[in-house]
């Protein structure tokens, strides 16, 4: 059978088409999940807590496994308790594929989503560990939960700053007026040249002050952040 020359061009761009298909499918399916992340982190540790550690992941996951084969409710706790012990080895891959196993039976859990996110930050994967910090605080709205929701904003996200001055504002709806929130505000006001309502924060984390070092610490810091707002509103 002969082809014509219009034949063969069709042809060999259909072969070309079925080989970069081929090869896109490949990568698709064999990438990295975690490129550019980190996936371990050097830990400081004795050998025994190690290998005591070691133990505990493998006998949580033929636990597990154990369960999956034989069709039994599985104890999603055990995911939550691999995760600690993968944490304590600085395997950050196990940690997260364990935290996330566990989330998704019960996605509710503030405490997990924290470790979560804890986990996330760790391998520097800011965007994701961000949204898992503000998901603890909905479920979990707590001192702790909004430190850490505030601090990665802070920290990694510096064009949020409405979103911290939320944060705080949300904690002294749900807390009530606590240092962390009122000095928090206060710099917030300071850095963004309200200089009297930051100054009316500060007195509120002056009153809220347990002992003469504490009130003497927030009106130091009073002091050096009303002395750049007034500078800066000049």
């Amino acid at each position: 059978m002969k082809f014509s020359r219009e034949q063969y061009i069709f042809l060999a761009a259909g072969v070309a088409i079925l080989v970069a298909g081929s090869i896109g499918i490949y990568s698709f399916m064999n990438q990295d999940p975690y490129e550019g992340l980190v996936t371990h982190v050097e830990v400081q540790s004795d050998e025994g807590l190690r290998t005591l550690a070691e133990q505990r992941i493998a006998t949580a996951q033929a636990s597990l496994q154990a369960a999956t084969d034989a069709g039994e409710e599985l104890n999603t706790d055990l995911y939550n308790a691999i995760a600690s012990d993968a944490l304590l080895l600085g395997d950050l891959v196990l940690a997260r594929e364990s935290l996330e196993s566990s989330l998704s039976y019960n996605s509710l859990n503030g405490t997990t989503w924290s470790s979560y996110a804890y986990t996330l930050l760790s391998m520097q994967d800011y965007e994701n560990a961000k949204s898992a910090y503000l998901r603890a605080v909905e479920i979990t709205p707590m001192e702790a939960t909004y430190r850490d929701a505030i601090r990665i904003l802070t920290q990694h996200f510096p064009e949020e700053r409405e979103k911290v001055k939320e944060l705080y504002e949300d904690s002294v709806d749900l807390l009530g007026q606590k240092m962390f929130n009122m000095l928090g505000l206060a710099n917030w006001y300071a850095d963004a040249g309200d200089c009297d309502r930051a100054e009316s924060h500060f007195d509120v984390a002056e009153d809220l002050s347990t002992s003469d070092d504490i009130r003497q610490q927030v009106v130091d810091e009073k002091e050096a952040a009303l002395l750049v707002c007034k500078e800066f509103e000049g």
